[in-house]
């Protein structure tokens, strides 16, 4: 068993949120762990299928990593391996998003101490900048998923 459908991301977009909201929903099956990272890992398509086997016939089937929508490859793994999967993208504003994602990386020490916003922003440290250019990271996506709906 596959993913039916895929959280690419943004980071710091409310993913978490996304994930605890379905987890609760009976006709949808999310693996326990919230960021599988498949499409950049190296592990067998067998482990991910795994991931999935507790799902009950009919429901959907989900991966929630909002690292996939920044790094490159993905989309392209992604279509390979699941050509029919729908593919949701939380977005927020930028700059919100940025400075979410700086406080967190200062947090976890992935941003020396003391690093001002903007140094990290300039310095695209984290890809703290890259992370926000929605439109570029979208279009490697949408080569191999036709963009739908907005909710």
């Amino acid at each position: 068993m596959l993913p039916t459908f895929v959280c690419i991301g943004a980071q710091k977009t409310g993913t978490t949120w996304l994930h605890r909201k379905l987890a609760h929903h009976p006709q949808v099956f999310l693996p326990a762990e919230k960021e599988l990272n498949f499409f950049y890992r190296e592990l067998p398509q067998s482990w991910y299928e795994a991931q999935f086997a507790g799902a009950r016939p009919g429901q959907a089937r989900g991966d929630i990593s909002p690292n996939y929508m920044a790094l490159p490859g993905v989309a392209e793994r992604m279509g390979a391996l699941l050509p029919e999967a729908r593919v949701l993208c939380i977005l927020r504003e930028p700059v919100s998003r940025a400075r979410s994602q700086y406080e967190m990386a200062l947090q976890l020490g992935n941003i020396p101490a003391g690093t001002p916003f903007i140094e990290a922003f300039r310095r695209n440290l984290q890809y703290i900048q890259e992370r926000g250019r929605y439109a570029e990271l979208i279009g490697r996506f949408s080569r191999y998923y036709p963009l739908g709906e907005k909710l």
